[in-house]
């Protein structure tokens, strides 16, 4: 009896899967000030070599003036990792915050991104994460 659906079983496993497991960003979520939305998600596995810099959230904007940034980044083996947060001015990008890479912190209005410098390092750094992110 299996074997009459086993062409069927192999055609929906052959079917691309898409959704939000696959996504960055999960759907907005309402906050309770007015006019704030919050958007969560995950940082998805990356690897920055040595001598890299590479940007791993962003850059995303935000309106919201009294709402926490949160980003939660680690090594695969669980480690924290060192993260800088920078805001577009102009057309330039400033440093804002920088430091191991669990930070919670107020960081106002503007357009921000997450960089992982690793120019001076000697191994690669391997990196998965989470955000939650005021728009």
């Amino acid at each position: 009896m299996f074997v009459k659906y086993l062409p069927l079983v192999i055609a929906v496993a052959l079917v691309p899967q898409t959704g939000a497991a696959s996504a960055q960003k999960s759907p907005l979520i309402e906050a309770t000030f007015p006019n704030c939305l919050i958007n969560q998600g995950t940082i998805h596995q990356g690897i920055v070599l040595p001598g890299e810099t590479m940007v791993v959230h962003g850059p995303y904007t935000s309106t919201c003036d009294d709402r926490f940034h949160d980003f939660r980044i680690r090594t695969l083996g669980g480690a924290l990792t060192y993260i800088r947060i920078e805001k577009l001015t102009g057309s330039d990008w400033f440093l804002v915050r920088e430091g191991p890479s669990d930070i919670q912190e107020k960081l106002g209005v503007g357009t921000f991104r997450v960089v992982i410098d690793n120019q001076l390092g000697e191994t690669a750094i391997r990196y998965k994460g989470t955000f939650s992110v005021p728009l």
